[in-house]
């Protein structure tokens, strides 16, 4: 997906909450400060990690949701230019519009704000992708640290 010069509204609200979403232009290579989706990753893509985020209900105690994507081999699919694995689709009123971004891992590229555990999703969360059964023990542990899975 090119750049965005406007924002983009998903047609189709989330399977579970019935959340709208848009896909913005800061987060889609116009601000280069910001964190990015891949250029290669479908903007449909994009939507089903948060419709999957809503769907198994990964929201950590302020209403924030996370949200990954397997690559064909399985493993976790890097989804952000700065080789991020877990999107961050941040609270919103439930009649607005939600958008998200790539946010965690950072270890030695992006921005120093967000490097380290700066941009890690509370605990819970990654309690609830183990107890979904949407990510293994082993993967638990490794985003846990911060590592690349």
């Amino acid at each position: 997906m090119p750049t965005l010069a406007n924002m983009v509204d998903h047609p189709n609200p989330t399977q579970r909450s019935g959340f709208l979403y848009s896909f913005t232009p800061k987060h889609h290579g116009a601000d280069k400060g910001a964190s990015c989706w891949l250029p290669r990753l479908p903007l449909e893509r994009e939507f089903a990690i948060f419709d999957e985020a809503d769907l198994h209900e990964i929201a950590d105690d302020a209403g924030n949701y996370y949200g990954f994507s397997r690559s064909e081999d399985g493993g976790l699919l890097q989804i952000g230019l700065w080789f991020e694995q877990l999107a961050e689709f941040p609270f919103q009123d439930p009649e607005a519009r939600w958008h998200g971004y790539p946010s965690y891992p950072l270890k030695g590229i992006g921005p120093e704000n967000r490097r380290g555990d700066k941009c890690k999703p509370a605990k819970e969360v990654f309690e609830k992708m183990y107890r979904g059964m949407l990510i293994s023990a082993q993967e638990r542990k490794r985003l846990s640290k911060g590592d690349h899975v």
